[in-house]
């Protein structure tokens, strides 16, 4: 099934819970959180030879050891992968330059990720110019597939796997109103429980299988400076199961 551009805005999903089964995948490198994603929307062979290929299948960005979310759409393609990719930004918003995480690299990769954009529809990738709201995107994941976010990845953290020190820092932060760096980083949504709030995802920089958040930590996440707001939804047959902690 081909994504439409207005597919996941016209249903509604019903169930207060939902949950793929994904395998985890860890990154093994510290730029390879993408391709580790996309390792969890793939099946085992598929997933074996973009780890074991990546130097081929992505080799741009091999070279570069920098992966953003068009790139991750044409590995998706790559793989015969249905999606769509919704961002507020189409191309390389050059404001982010100022960010320390985007400094070395943003300049590198400008010409190649704006020309990735502008051949995006003749390479069969379809782009939504379109801020989700939360409640669209838990429609699509019942509806259609899992998603993949990117989000700051100094602002979340798994309720479950935060630490003391993690959440006294947060709330140093938060009384002093200190600004935290941003550092890019993917996951993927797998599942969620709306009578708790909960987003349930995977997340490739750590061991544990499942992680979770609240509605609200997510959406800070996904919306902080940096992201674009960058969601890869997936259309596509995941097997479904029950949501254990």
């Amino acid at each position: 099934m081909q994504p439409t551009p207005n597919m996941s805005h016209s249903q509604e999903s019903k169930e207060a819970t939902f949950m793929y089964e994904l395998e985890h995948h860890a990154q093994q490198l510290t730029w390879d959180c993408g391709l580790s994603c996309i390792c969890m929307l793939l099946p085992s062979d598929g997933a074996n030879d973009l780890q074991n290929n990546m130097n081929v299948i992505c080799a741009e960005e091999y070279q570069n050891q920098s992966t953003w979310t068009i790139d991750l759409c044409y590995i998706l393609k790559h793989f015969s992968i249905n999606h769509k990719f919704c961002t507020k930004t189409i191309g390389v918003d050059q404001t982010f330059v100022s960010e320390n995480f985007y400094s070395n690299t943003l300049r590198m990769n400008e010409d190649r990720v704006n020309k990735r954009f502008q051949t995006a529809a003749s390479a069969g990738i379809t782009i939504e110019n379109v801020v989700l709201e939360l409640n669209i995107l838990l429609n699509h994941l019942e509806l259609h597939g899992p998603a993949i976010v990117l989000i700051n990845g100094s602002i979340i953290n798994c309720s479950d796997c935060i630490s003391l020190g993690d959440y006294l820092e947060t709330c140093i932060n938060s009384f002093f109103k200190r600004k935290q760096s941003y550092s890019g980083h993917y996951i993927v949504l797998s599942g969620f429980d709306r009578e708790k709030q909960l987003i349930y995802f995977k997340d490739p920089s750590v061991r544990k299988e499942l992680c979770w958040i609240s509605f609200s930590d997510f959406d800070k996440a996904r919306h902080s400076y940096g992201t674009d707001d960058d969601i890869i939804l997936i259309y596509g047959e995941y097997k479904q199961g029950k949501i254990v902690k």
